[in-house]
């Protein structure tokens, strides 16, 4: 099945199908996430608005280390066995790694501030 998909036409004419709907699907979720975890969460006793940070910061952190663990694990794979749709898939996780790196670095900057006396006394 691998073999078969290592082809990058074939590769291509697959998910040509397939982008339109995963397009439409993940712009959907995207949205109902950001607006139910930016807008419509309640506010804590302590942090107040200052929780909502968690909701952003926490799952681009986490999807930012696992493209770049991806991007790794495809480059083994391209260096290693000179697999072309790995090459592919590195050239794809790079920019969008970056992309998630940047934002969740820029969202705890700018919405850190109104948290930094907490975050000294944690010791951060």
């Amino acid at each position: 099945m691998f073999d078969w998909l290592a082809n990058p036409h074939r590769f291509s004419r697959l998910t040509g199908n397939l982008q339109l709907p995963l397009i439409i699907l993940s712009t959907t979720m995207i949205s109902l996430g950001l607006y139910y975890g930016l807008f419509d969460s309640p506010k804590d006793y302590q942090q107040g608005d200052a929780v909502r940070i968690m909701y952003v910061h926490v799952p681009s952190a986490w999807l930012a280390s696992f493209l770049y663990f991806s991007l790794a694990i495809s480059c083994i794979f391209y260096l290693v066995w000179k697999h072309p749709l790995a090459d592919l898939i590195a050239n794809a996780i790079a920019p969008i790694g970056l992309i998630f790196f940047c934002f969740d670095l820029n969202y705890w900057l700018f919405m850190g501030k109104a948290n930094v006396g907490y975050l000294v006394g944690l010791g951060c």
